[in-house]
């Protein structure tokens, strides 16, 4: 029997609430080949003030808040795909499909597991074996209430953050069967899903719901974070075939290859709080 090769289905992603289409776009103008070598930056986040009467002597300043930077160093995936050597046009857009529709998944993986940064620590001005933030981390801070309803832990984490941050906008981060049991609880804009109140909902399939240090599940339930404002930068794809990074089947006719992409998930770790529903 005789099978002819047609074009597949082709790989797309969803961009409704998923990271990709909440996070902050990186600034204008930014060159991206310089954030690929490391970044820094010092938080305007979780500010310290006091309420004072105008008409009153000082008795002292609110406590400085903006010492010290907060260290990222960008991580990356992968996608390997094949292509007919009998073609001498190799379909490389379709390695770059599998590359681009997997970005979001990939990037908020990596941002709620820290599976990447906890292998490779890096070493910055601030010390050596440091990892990039991530929502997983022991470093959240727990709330400590038992929560059944997956609204009252939403309502619990902004509460928390926006106090920490005096009332700015936060961002709360859901594996996606919590968020489909909110409904008319929330209400989405365009491709954005929001609380009554105006906190980001992130909703993504790469988020799995582990709690803060764990590798694997050790209870029942599920975890959700809240933090600052989230940006996530991507670099190019760059898909590989040289002679070095491919190797051709000759058997099979077939030449593998990879497509490669950097990325960096980023939040302010000054801001990140943790909830448990039961």
């Amino acid at each position: 029997m005789l099978f002819t090769e047609i074009t597949g289905y082709r790989a797309t992603g969803v961009r409704v609430a998923n990271l990709a289409a909440s996070a902050l776009p990186p600034a204008a103008g930014e060159d991206s080949r310089r954030w690929q070598e490391g970044m820094a930056w010092r938080s305007e986040l979780c500010p310290q003030f006091e309420v004072v009467d105008p008409c009153a002597d000082l008795t002292g300043e609110p406590a400085d808040s903006t010492d010290g930077l907060v260290y990222y160093h960008p991580v990356g995936y992968r996608v390997r795909d094949y292509c007919t050597t009998l073609n001498v046009a190799f379909d490389l857009e379709r390695v770059r499909r599998r590359a681009e529709a997997v970005a979001s998944f990939a990037a908020a993986q990596e941002l709620w597991t820290g599976t990447a940064t906890q292998a490779n620590p890096f070493t910055s001005p601030a010390g050596t074996g440091e990892v990039n933030a991530y929502l997983a981390s022991a470093d959240a801070t727990v709330i400590t209430t038992t929560v059944t309803d997956p609204m009252e832990a939403l309502g619990l984490l902004e509460e928390r953050a926006r106090q920490a941050m005096g009332g700015a906008q936060c961002f709360l981060h859901v594996p996606v069967r919590i968020a489909t049991q909110l409904g008319a609880q929330i209400r989405r804009v365009g491709n954005l899903l929001y609380t009554q109140t105006d906190a980001v909902i992130v909703a993504d399939p790469g988020y799995p719901g582990l709690g803060p240090g764990e590798t694997n599940p050790t209870a029942p339930g599920v975890w959700c974070y809240a933090t600052g404002p989230v940006s996530l930068r991507f670099a190019e794809i760059a898909v590989m075939t040289d002679p070095v990074s491919a190797t051709i089947n000759r058997s099979t006719n077939r030449r593998e290859v990879w497509a490669d992409r950097m990325f960096a998930a980023t939040f302010d770790p000054c801001v990140h709080f943790a909830c448990q529903i039961a």
